[in-house]
């Protein structure tokens, strides 16, 4: 994914969890919830919300799953 990367470096993550990519599905999911057509199932890889969209979903994610010092 677009982001995938820029979250897990952003996020310091050493893994890539399931839980992750569940996240990365979601936020791509909404993006286009309300366009959604047979046509138009992903969105357009240009599309400029979509790497900040998913890296930030990433980095929630890990922020959730990072153990506690």
């Amino acid at each position: 994914f677009p982001g995938l990367m820029k979250g897990l470096i952003a996020s310091r993550a050493r893994n890539v969890t399931m839980e992750m990519k569940l996240q990365a599905l979601y936020a791509l999911a909404d993006l286009i919830k309300d366009d959604l057509r047979t046509d138009y199932i992903l969105p357009d890889i240009f599309d400029n919300r979509l790497a900040p969209t998913i890296s930030e979903a990433i980095i929630r994610e890990a922020q959730k799953e990072k153990p506690s010092d």
